[in-house]
């Protein structure tokens, strides 16, 4: 039987050739979609085997508007 298609599943695939979600550049859907998965740890999130999602999240996380907008740690 096949696994369902889970929402990590299609964001991986549509970035395994682009830098951003929506266009080729930054636009409100990246900081939409990159906003909840700063939770992905504390929520024990199954994502860390989504390369593709990862290495987006890794640029989106190191922006310097993201460091300034974070929580406290």
């Amino acid at each position: 039987m096949a696994r369902p298609c889970s929402a990590a599943d299609v964001l991986d695939r549509n970035l395994a050739d682009k830098q951003w979600i929506a266009q080729d550049r930054l636009t409100l859907a990246d900081l939409a979609i990159a906003a909840p998965l700063m939770h992905t740890a504390a929520a024990q999130l199954p994502v860390t085997g989504y390369r593709h999602l990862q290495a987006w999240f890794a640029r989106v996380s190191a922006l310097d508007a993201w460091h300034k907008t974070a929580p406290p740690r």
